[in-house]
């Protein structure tokens, strides 16, 4: 079974992205990554057996997005009914 990463768009510049899993943020030329690439996007990636990533078999994941989306929503509610309900308050 082949190995997957999962990367984060962060931005796209000119002719390439800035892609971040976890701590590692990579650039890569747009060209070697699906047409439809956009800022917020999910991409699966194959990780050849040296362990680097295959920019070629990137493909968007929309499911694996949703998700991601979903687990921020839950973390920003939290933090806002922990400001409401007590928390810290700033002036």
């Amino acid at each position: 079974m082949q190995a997957e990463r999962f990367y984060t768009v962060e931005r796209i510049e000119r002719r390439v992205a800035v892609l971040v899993c976890g701590s590692d943020r990579v650039i890569v030329p747009l060209d070697q990554l699906p047409k439809s690439l956009e800022e917020g996007g999910i991409l699966g990636v194959r990780i050849d057996a040296d362990g680097s990533p295959d920019w070629r078999s990137t493909q968007l994941d929309p499911a694996e997005h949703e998700l991601w989306k979903q687990e921020a929503g839950k973390l920003l509610a939290e933090a806002i009914a922990k400001e409401t309900s007590g928390g810290e308050r700033h002036s």
